[in-house]
């Protein structure tokens, strides 16, 4: 957490790792955004898989929204893009939830095989 700085940015959506950050950059009160990172001109995907990471009251928090999460919630092979998703309520102090969707296709061995056996 950077507390000191609101120019020191180590989180993916920018102005979203403190309360100070988000007084600076507005929506102190409720703030919810998406950004990505990745070349979506290369990427066609067709699968996503998503995980997150909440916390109440800046005192408990649970889950995992790390990127390798993510892919295996979604079984991806081949990773197109990732997404970054937050919800912020009172600069985050009240309630945070930060989600990873990575975008990108799933391996040929994890599609389900049609009733006579072969894959799809």
């Amino acid at each position: 957490m950077s507390a000191g700085s609101p120019r020191i940015e180590t989180h993916p959506i920018r102005g979203g790792s403190n309360p100070a950050q988000s007084i600076s950059r507005g929506g102190f009160l409720f703030f919810e955004t998406s950004s990505w990172t990745g070349d979506l001109s290369k990427a066609a995907p067709t699968d996503f898989g998503e995980s997150c990471a909440y916390s109440i009251f800046s005192v408990y928090a649970y889950g995992d929204s790390s990127v390798e999460a993510s892919i295996r919630n979604g079984n991806i092979q081949d990773v197109g893009f990732v997404e970054f998703d937050q919800i912020a309520v009172l600069g985050g102090t009240v309630y945070q939830s930060f989600c990873t969707v990575v975008w990108g296709k799933r391996s040929e061995s994890i599609r389900p095989a049609r009733s006579d056996g072969e894959k799809q």
